[in-house]
């Protein structure tokens, strides 16, 4: 049987207000594919941070097997490697994104992380020091939607958000994108 790699793409939601305002999702990082790369954006008051670094980009990935038009997909995870760098990369954004908008964790009211595992998401809070009591979680209800776990998390908290409210949103996914 043949087996080749391909692509797994990642969708992020990097800001509510971003989402809410219908203002769409910055452009990806310039950089050759297998390259570190970084975009700040600003639009108005919200400030947000989207990296990657294809150097693990197969860390996480698709593989196809068989001939065409019959080859089935099958994923593909390195679980030490991404682990790590989901909570290291995650943790670390997060903390950029809260100087450069000058917040701490008492003015964040919410933190809505990618719904991988709970030992991802107990990991960032506690090396945030963020209470997990302000912690959107519902992967016990759905297990890992790969991109629709941010906006499963919004829309079933929903009734507990106020207008103004601080919310960061972050996610890790294929590609090493974060």
């Amino acid at each position: 049987q043949t087996r080749r790699r391909v692509c797994l793409p990642a969708i992020l939601l990097l800001s509510a207000a971003l989402a809410a305002c219908g203002q769409g999702a910055p452009k990806a990082p310039e950089a050759e594919a297998h390259k570190a790369a970084a975009a700040d954006f600003e639009r108005g008051p919200h400030r947000g941070r989207l990296l990657r670094d294809g150097d693990f980009a197969l860390e996480i990935t698709l593989y196809e097997e068989g001939p065409a038009p019959l080859f089935r997909l099958y994923a593909y995870q390195d679980g030490k490697p991404v682990f790590k760098a989901a909570v290291t990369g995650m943790t670390s954004t997060i903390r950029e994104v809260m100087e450069r908008n000058n917040l701490d964790n008492d003015k964040i009211d919410w933190l809505v992380p990618h719904q991988a595992n709970m030992r991802i998401i107990n990991s960032v809070s506690e090396m945030l020091d963020f209470p997990i009591e302000k912690v959107m979680i519902n992967i016990q209800y759905y297990g890992n939607t790969t991109a629709g776990t941010l906006p499963l998390c919004l829309a079933d908290y929903e009734t507990k958000l106020k207008k103004g409210d601080n919310v960061i949103l972050t996610a890790f996914g294929g590609g090493f994108t974060w």
